[in-house]
Order: C-alpha cells, then sequence, then structure tokens
C-alpha cells in the first residue's frame, strides 16, 4: 500500500494478533477522509488481506484485516 493515508485515517499492526493489520478511522470525519479510509482497505484486500472484523463507536470506525493464509 503506497498510498498517503488521510490524517484521520491510522494502521496499526497490533502485536497480539500475528498478521493482522487495523485501520482506524477517527470521527467525526469528512467524505474525502471515509473515501481514503475505504480505499485504503480496498488496497489492502487487493494485497491478499482478508477483513476479519468490523467496529464502530461514537468516537472511531476500525477495521481489522488478516492477511489470506493458504
Amino acid at each position: 500500500m503506497t498510498e498517503v493515508l488521510p490524517e484521520k485515517v491510522s494502521i496499526t499492526k497490533p502485536s497480539e494478533v500475528p498478521g493482522a493489520v487495523v485501520l482506524s478511522l477517527t470521527t467525526p470525519a469528512s467524505w474525502e477522509d471515509f473515501q481514503g479510509f475505504l480505499k485504503a482497505v480496498e488496497s489492502l484486500q487487493s494485497d491478499g488481506f482478508v477483513v476479519r472484523s468490523v467496529e464502530s463507536s461514537y468516537k472511531l470506525f476500525r477495521v481489522w484485516l488478516r492477511r489470506e493464509e493458504g
């Protein structure tokens, strides 16, 4: 993934879940921030990652992805 992420989007690799990547969008966010977030998810999916869970709350939207095995 080589795109520049919007300011409100972050990507982390949690040590407690090997191989996982977490994309987070802090809200409130602009439509452009949300589009950048979705593009980042799509980019990871094209690199072989699969969405494992989606979480949302008042201040955060988070997608957990993990590389497809096999």
